[in-house]
């Protein structure tokens, strides 16, 4: 991999936070990218938020990026830009938690320390057949015990890269092969026929969550965007104006009433046909897309007051905006209108 090249702490630093939850090859690009761009700690945390969440978008789970910059002004204002060369100094950090702190560790000074992700607590869990939760504390202790027993005298770097690699392609969550498996006479799960129980899952119910999104546009045409308010999910992103619902998407007449009881204008609102949907870790998000346009009344400038964060794009602005995956989707679409118009 491109950062254990040199085992620049700050890089592994970087691609540790990069691929938390993202495939190796969804992640890399985004990582060269960022190197690139962002050589050392100081250049990224002189960078606007808005503009490295543009860089970002595409890779998911926002917090990551933020927390990045976070910890990346830390860096330079507490330490003059030196990394930190500690567990105890990066666990200080925001968005650093004990995985991230230990994998620094190892992989940018070779020091031992367990690098114990979902994939190789999967592994342990199936060797010695480690019975209930292994995101709980017990649990994780005696993980943390196995893990260091095994390592022995072996590098540090070796054998956790090595342990992370058999997770992820060999002893997999789903219908591993097992026939195939070089630790198969080790493994007491196997010998168990228990492998598909251990570690036993998780069942998460996942919120619901309906978006109304309004495509308000001038006769400039330029649309009205917001900025999601800090606090909620995709939190410093744009999008366009949006009713929220947690139970089911509002009917065309639901809606406008909805939108009567925040302006005195009459609106006029038409379904453009286009839904989507995005999965994340705790919720479904759930999306369709209306042409917004005022009758009569006050005025539509009156009404789009309340988006006190809002700002009119044209085609060239709304390109340069960070989006979540699924806003960039209707984006695209009106940038499509747009070009089909002109």
């Amino acid at each position: 991999m491109p950062w254990m090249e040199d085992r620049d702490p700050y890089k592994v630093w970087l691609a540790e936070v990069v691929l938390q939850q993202t495939r190796v090859e969804q992640g890399l690009p985004y990582f060269r990218k960022f190197v690139q761009k962002y050589p050392d700690v100081s250049h990224l945390a002189a960078v606007e938020e808005s503009v490295f969440f543009k860089d970002w978008e595409g890779l998911g789970y926002y917090q990551r990026a933020r927390n990045l910059l976070k910890a990346a002004r830390c860096i330079v204002a507490q330490r003059g830009g030196e990394m930190p060369t500690s567990y105890e100094e990066w666990l200080r950090l925001p968005g650093v938690g004990p995985y991230t702190a230990a994998a620094i560790m190892v992989f940018a000074f070779e020091r031992p320390y367990p690098v114990i992700d979902s994939n190789v607590a999967r592994v342990l869990a199936r060797l010695w057949n480690v019975a209930g939760d292994v995101s709980r504390a017990p649990q994780r202790q005696e993980l943390h015990a196995l893990y260091e027993k095994w390592r022995g005298r072996h590098s540090p770097s070796d054998f956790a890269q090595a342990l992370l690699d058999f997770g992820a392609m060999q002893c997999v969550a789903m219908r591993p092969d097992c026939a195939s498996c070089p630790l198969q006479r080790y493994c007491i799960a196997h010998a168990r026929e228990v492998v598909d129980d251990v570690p036993p899952r998780r069942k998460t119910l996942k919120e619901q969550v309906y978006f109304h999104y309004l495509l308000i546009e001038d006769h400039r045409h330029r649309v009205l965007v917001t900025k999601r308010r800090n606090g909620t999910f995709w939190s410093g992103l744009y999008e366009f104006p949006v009713v929220e619902s947690k139970e089911a998407f509002l009917d065309e007449k639901g809606l406008i009433a909805h939108l009567a009881a925040a302006t005195t204008c009459r609106v006029m609102l038409h379904y453009t046909g286009l839904e989507r949907h995005q999965v994340l870790s705790h919720r479904r998000v759930h999306a369709r897309l209306y042409r917004f346009s005022v009758l009569e009344g006050v005025g539509e400038h009156d009404f789009i007051q309340q988006y006190k964060q809002g700002i009119w794009a044209d085609a060239a602005q709304m390109k340069l905006l960070p989006m979540s995956r699924l806003m960039d989707f209707f984006r695209q679409w009106w940038l499509g209108q747009i070009t089909q118009s002109s």
